[in-house]
């Protein structure tokens, strides 16, 4: 017996949601792929401006103690130290956080993809579920 279109419809219908949900693990196993990489990347952009922010610390400290001090010279090194350790330390923390709101920007995009994918996958199953329920008509 031939199958009825019903059959072929609802048959169809499953092939794209099976589709849809290969398309949807696709773009999960490739998010998954990358995010050791990207967690990594984003841990190194907050050691560099850690250490850059300890260096300022360090410096102003040492300048606080020169000034205890009072020796002109000392204090004026320690001033120059203390502004040089300010500069790196804004730059480094403008690079890193650009960066990083660069990689958080291309989650957010990959997270978009993915729920738009769920979306599709989501919406293609009822349609099966509504074919394969209508019954096939009497002859």
């Amino acid at each position: 017996m031939p199958p009825t279109s019903t059959a072929c419809a609802s048959e169809a219908l499953f092939t794209a949601y099976r589709d849809e949900q290969r398309k949807l693990d696709a773009l999960i196993a490739a998010s998954h792929a990358k995010s050791p990489a990207t967690d990594a990347r984003l841990a190194e952009l907050k050691e560099l401006q850690d250490t850059a922010h300890r260096r300022w610390t360090d410096a102003t400290d040492a300048l606080a103690a020169a000034r205890t001090g009072g020796d002109v010279a000392e204090i004026a090194a320690a001033r120059e130290e203390a502004d040089e350790a300010y500069a790196a330390f804004d730059a480094t923390a403008d690079e890193c956080i650009t960066e990083a709101l660069k990689i958080n920007g291309e989650r957010s995009d990959e997270l978009g993809k993915v729920l738009e994918q769920m979306k599709l996958k989501e919406n293609a199953y009822p349609a099966w579920l509504a074919a394969v329920r209508t019954p096939a008509p009497t002859q």
